[in-house]
């Protein structure tokens, strides 16, 4: 069993299979020997990936306060005047 040959417990792969957590960068290092993948290859997919999310959560962010401005200034449309003068 993968879980046992990397010494845990399988409920932490499970976590990992379904993205509740993260394994830490020893777990990744033993995984990429398991696989005989080359290390810095997992390494960098993985922090490819994180990457990529922060950049989503970043413009999905600032989607929503972009909306949030918008609807702001439908809903108080003489404070927006107000608020325009001074920009």
């Amino acid at each position: 069993m993968f879980s046992e040959q990397l010494g845990i417990a399988p409920s932490t792969v499970f976590k990992w299979c379904t993205n509740s957590s993260q394994p830490d960068v020893a777990s990744l290092l033993k995984i990429a020997d398991l696989l005989e993948v080359d290390r810095k290859e997992l390494l960098i997919r993985e922090y490819k990936k994180f990457l990529l999310s922060r950049i989503i959560d970043f413009l999905l962010l600032r989607t929503l306060n972009s909306q949030r401005l918008f609807t702001f200034a439908i809903e108080n449309e003489k404070k927006w005047q107000q608020i325009r003068t001074h920009l």
